[in-house]
């Protein structure tokens, strides 16, 4: 993830380990102008499972909640 913008964090790169409970802080960290590296388990991140999904087709792809 990248905001591709100036800010408070530009230039810093963080790699997110978390799990649901906090995934939060990584988009606040974009937010900011970090760039963070998700590092997911393998069978990817269980958010990709939560719904709504864009279109409205259960997709891991297409999960708004990730």
């Amino acid at each position: 993830m990248s905001s591709g913008g100036k800010g408070a964090l530009d230039g810093l790169q963080i790699v997110e380990i978390a799990g649901d409970e906090i995934a939060l802080c990584g988009k606040l960290l974009v937010n900011n102008a970090a760039d963070v590296v998700l590092i997911e388990p393998p069978g990817g991140a269980p958010s990709r499972d939560y719904g709504p999904f864009a279109g409205d087709t259960p997709d891991r792809d297409a999960s708004l909640h990730f």
